[in-house]
């Protein structure tokens, strides 16, 4: 493989991973505590803040026909914060912003910011089953120079439906979205989705498992993958399991995993996951 192949085809791996990393931490973030997330409006003057860390390490790949190869050894970490503040009444302001990412890929290691994005989340119902709209921005925040690169470099718009529902316990929840994420720079868009529950098994702990899914929505332009993507015909079916522990009131510690099956164009790891989150 000549040097730009090879860059070009690494370069996939990595924004590979970043558009699923992006997955795990935009769509709520596995083990949040019922009604942080999903259709749940915030109160004027609440918020919920959280502090996550996300590492992945993998040598193998799911390539563009979704079998698994070998590759070159790919490890990343991911610090972000994600935060909700309710604004007025029925409307969320929801904001994630990778603080770092550091990657090491084919002997090159690089570290940076990662691209922001900032949502603003509608009820437009509430009650038993709840439901919400979102719109949100994808900002080109992160350094597209170095390399892997820490971000896309583009402008996304983010459009969701949520619906979720509460037991009249409160010690049980599920919460589903589907949405339709734009790119501005002549990539595929995508279909994404996701489908989460919650069960809280002691006054302290919740016990949470997801399933996400991103599909591209169009024909997959195969000039634009470029080796192994480069965001390009990224796809997956996504399992985690995950568990926030109250440790004092108002305050979290979080753990999870999550991985990708009937991947495509993704490292064939899992993201395990680790935060701290503070609400009131």
């Amino acid at each position: 493989m000549s040097a730009p192949a090879e860059r070009a085809a690494l370069a996939g791996i990595a924004r590979g991973v970043a558009a699923f990393s992006l997955a795990v931490s935009l769509w709520g973030g596995l083990a949040l505590p019922a009604r942080a997330g999903g259709a749940w409006a915030r109160d004027p003057g609440s918020f919920y803040l959280k502090l996550g860390a996300s590492s992945i390490s993998a040598s193998k790949l799911y390539d563009r026909t979704g079998a698994i190869v070998d590759t070159t050894k790919y490890t990343g970490l991911t610090l972000s914060v994600y935060g909700e503040l309710g604004l007025a009444p029925g409307l969320t302001g929801v904001a994630e912003f990778p603080i770092l990412r550091r990657q090491a890929l084919a002997g090159r290691t690089v570290s940076g910011i990662g691209d922001a994005v900032v949502t603003l989340k509608y009820s437009v119902s509430d009650g038993d089953w709840p439901v919400a709209l979102s719109l949100g921005l994808g900002l080109p925040t992160g350094d597209t120079l170095d390399f892997p690169p820490a971000g896309d470099g583009e402008i996304d718009g983010r459009f969701a439906l949520h619906v979720s529902h509460s037991s009249e316990s409160g010690r049980a929840y599920v919460s589903a979205s589907g949405g339709y994420n734009l790119h501005s720079r002549g990539l595929n868009d995508e279909l994404i989705g996701l489908l989460e529950g919650g069960w809280r098994a002691a006054d302290p702990l919740w016990l949470t498992a997801a399933l996400r899914i991103q599909k591209p929505a169009g024909t997959i332009i195969e000039s634009k993958i470029s080796g192994y993507g480069v965001g390009e015909g990224v796809e997956f079916e996504a399992f985690g399991l995950g568990a926030t522990w109250e440790v004092v009131p108002h305050v979290g510690l979080t753990v999870g995993f999550e991985g990708g099956f009937h991947a495509k164009n993704i490292p064939a790891g899992a993201n395990l996951l680790a935060g701290i989150s503070y609400s009131r």
